[in-house]
């Protein structure tokens, strides 16, 4: 076996790998694998590694490494294994062992001191998907603990009724300043590291629903429609719908405006919003409040395991 490192001019090999590991449940695109990976700000290529048996791709990881200064405090020291699969015909020989070690190892250089199981900075998963029980039990054997559960969540849009217009607004150009203010008051951390990387890769601002309350942005709702400057987590396996896809959240109100029913508010007019849109199918990504959303027609549909572990 040899383990060599990932490099982009292959990348047909890396989402051909993918596809035929994970593709009937995860379908992978170019423009995805290269926003999340490639082309992340923290994408650890020295801990990246493909794993080939005699000419044949036998398994990969891909491993990130904070490297973004202080953008997310939290996140100092942090190292994710953002992808980590064998091909069925060469588990159990120590493949993926060996690519979990050479991760862990070229993390601890980096200076981690703790590594999850997916939740990166562009993530493709925000744990193990509960598809691949084999894969939990595996970490476990190597002293990765479970640290939660986390859901997506689906719904089919309904025909439209004419007597439903939101009155929660899309965040307009000038105002992108003020969300940001917003977010790093009330929402200090991804939320805010996120909306400067879409504003980053061109957005308008229009992605973000907001509800103003004396000139003051007091909530808001993240979304995303087929066509956006970024492909926003919970848009990522469109091809398995079999219509239109958009996305809602994150999502969140200020301290001091709760209580008032914002937070339904800005969820149901985010979902007329967006079946106004004529968009068939939502999702909802990464939740651990699967119940809070019954309310409006999303059930599960994606069920992940998280688990990280200590160095």
């Amino acid at each position: 076996m040899e383990l060599t490192p990932i490099a982009s001019e292959e990348m047909d090999k890396w989402i051909a790998f993918w596809n035929n590991v994970h593709g009937s449940d995860y379908p992978m695109r170019e423009a995805l694998f290269r926003q999340n990976t490639l082309e992340d700000p923290n994408w650890l290529p020295s801990a990246s590694r493909a794993a080939f048996v005699d000419e044949e791709l036998a398994g990969i990881v891909t491993v990130k490494y904070w490297q973004e200064g202080e953008a997310i405090p939290s996140y100092q020291q942090t190292g994710w294994i953002q992808w980590l699969a064998v091909a069925p015909k060469w588990r159990r020989q120590g493949i993926g062992s060996a690519l979990l070690r050479h991760a862990e190892a070229e993390l601890q250089k980096a200076g981690a001191t703790s590594i999850a199981i997916g939740r990166d900075p562009g993530d493709f998963f925000p744990g193990v998907p509960s598809e691949y029980k084999e894969t939990a039990t595996w970490l476990e054997k190597h002293a990765y603990q479970s640290q939660g559960q986390a859901f997506d969540l689906a719904k089919v849009v309904p025909p439209i009724t004419a007597e439903n217009k939101p009155s929660v607004r899309p965040l307009k150009p000038e105002e992108a300043p003020a969300l940001l203010a917003f977010l790093d008051r009330e929402f200090p951390g991804r939320w805010a590291y996120e909306a400067r990387r879409y504003f980053k890769a061109g957005g308008s601002g229009a992605a973000y629903l907001v509800l103003v309350e004396n000139d003051d942005i007091v909530a808001f709702a993240r979304t995303n429609q087929p066509a956006t400057s970024i492909i926003g987590q919970n848009v990522y396996w469109a091809p398995l719908f079999d219509g239109p896809l958009g996305g809602i959240g994150p999502l969140g109100v200020a301290k001091s405006a709760r209580g008032k029913g914002y937070g339904r508010q800005i969820i149901g007019e985010a979902v007329t919003y967006m079946e106004q849109l004529g968009l068939k199918h939502l999702v909802i990504d990464w939740t651990a409040h699967e119940g809070l959303y019954e309310k409006w027609g999303f059930v599960p549909y994606k069920h992940y395991e998280m688990y990280g572990k200590e160095l």
